[in-house]
């Protein structure tokens, strides 16, 4: 019969600057949180009468340009971002807040009409996510900083082509692409990552309603959403 509770505060500052006809820059520095669940709090091991945690803080820096024509538009991002009192599972069992982690990245998407009702569009994140502590966990594992954050991967891409009809029916055909990643703390073993392909079709069948059908994985490739490296 306890009572917890917790307060924090999400801050941003950004602005964008027009550099010429049709690109624009931009920056934002953004803070956030998230705050304890409720099995972090009271799922408890034996012998541990309380979950010392406090919520997750994040904060950091991104920078932007875009550049629209006719018909296309191509955007970069830039980032970096520290997270700290990470909540973690100690070498006890115990659930403690104390972790630091540091994740720089770039983002890049592009969109492309290219006539006849087709058109491309993509997307692609190259990112380094890091342990920036060093601490013993359960189950005898050990992070170290400077290693990899397990399921955290440093290439995601997509692209996907689309083509809309007369009838205001869509047709869309998208790659998904998710790369290689530890799936241990101690970067000991790799989940190799996937490429699946989905299909959707989008079709009108009123003024008001509207059927869709959608095909993840059309060519039955074995893969995990997930990876994670038990015993």
């Amino acid at each position: 019969d306890r009572r917890d509770a917790f307060a924090g505060i999400s801050a941003e500052l950004g602005f964008a600057r027009p550099l010429s006809e049709g690109a624009t820059a931009s920056a934002r520095l953004a803070s956030g949180f998230r705050m304890p669940q409720v099995h972090e709090l009271y799922r408890l091991q034996r012998g541990q009468e309380v979950a010392d945690i406090g919520p997750e803080r994040l904060a950091g820096l991104e920078l932007g340009w875009r550049r629209d024509w006719e018909g296309a538009g191509l955007a970069l991002e830039l980032f970096a971002y520290r997270k700290r009192d990470l909540v973690l599972r100690d070498a006890a069992g115990f659930l403690v807040s104390g972790g630091r982690t540091r994740h720089f990245g770039a983002e890049l998407s592009f969109a492309h009409a290219l006539g006849s009702g087709f058109a491309l569009a993509g997307q692609l994140s190259l990112a380094r996510h890091r342990y920036a502590f060093t601490r013993e966990l359960a189950g005898g594992e050990r992070i170290v900083a400077g290693r990899r954050i397990d399921s955290a991967p440093r290439r995601l891409a997509a692209l996907a082509l689309g083509r809309r009809f007369a009838d205001g029916a869509e047709a869309r055909l998208q790659l998904r692409h998710l790369g290689p990643y530890p799936t241990d703390a101690e970067n000991l073993h790799v989940y190799p990552g996937h490429t699946l392909i989905d299909a959707e079709l989008i079709l009108p069948l009123g003024e008001d309603l509207v059927a869709s059908l959608r095909i993840a994985n059309l060519a039955d490739l074995p893969h995990a959403e997930r990876a994670d490296f038990a015993f």
